[in-house]
């Protein structure tokens, strides 16, 4: 029963990433790396994505791209402006680069067999980290290099480091906790499980809410520019 439902679960995931795309090109972004970032939000909060996606990020068809209110906002609804609602966006931007980052990882250490240390955990650990790190600083450059266009690329890359590393961090830190508690109460669960990547996405979702309070602080300070 429960692999029925963790089937059931990602199918609906998937199905969810797919109508999140869709609507992202009829309803596009102010920045385009978001036109991306919304749509892999459902590949960890699943079918719940959309909805929040409604909430905070859709926008209207034929919206004008030349007026706008808040020019670091990406979504388009009313009240936008709001620390919560800006850093929870923010937030899926990190989240974006991380997951798919992640993902990729899980994949990638599955098919190529590599064990570092003797651990499973630990070489999922360290290879989803080091291409979630390269991944979500790429989404962060996309979003500073149009706001930013007199800036060099290293320029813009330094600054992509500078405001997303922490958050990184903290997301996979939140991530890897979760992951450490599925490899202690199911260690027989691998890749080719369905609930195996349901967990997967729980990790995630955890990584989430360990960097929104990093993303607070960060756009408090002044390190990243509030979207």
């Amino acid at each position: 029963m429960i692999g029925t439902l963790a089937d059931i679960w990602l199918v609906f995931s998937v199905v969810t990433f797919g109508a999140m795309w869709i609507d992202c090109q009829k309803r596009p972004q102010h920045m385009a790396v978001m036109n991306v970032t919304w749509p892999l939000t459902a590949l960890y909060f699943g079918p719940l994505a959309f909805p929040i996606y409604r909430v905070l990020g859709r926008r209207a068809v034929g919206h004008d791209h030349g007026h706008r209110e808040h020019p670091h906002h990406h979504g388009g609804s009313p009240g936008g402006g709001s620390m919560w609602r800006s850093t929870f966006v923010g937030t899926t931007h990190c989240g974006g680069g991380c997951a798919l980052g992640d993902l990729i990882g899980e994949v990638l250490v599955a098919r190529v067999g590599l064990v570092l240390g003797g651990s499973a955990l630990l070489t999922s650990c360290v290879v989803d980290f080091v291409i979630a790190y390269g991944l979500g600083l790429m989404f962060q450059y996309w979003s500073i290099r149009p706001m930013h266009t007199e800036m060099t690329r290293g320029q813009a890359f330094l600054a992509a480091a500078r405001a997303d590393t922490v958050s990184i961090l903290a997301f996979e830190i939140g991530m890897f906790a979760i992951m450490g508690v599925r490899a202690s109460v199911a260690p027989d669960l691998g890749p080719s499980d369905a609930f195996y990547w349901v967990w997967m996405q729980c990790a995630m979702v955890v990584g989430f809410a360990t960097s929104f309070p990093a993303n607070w602080v960060l756009v408090k300070i002044g390190v990243k520019e509030a979207m």
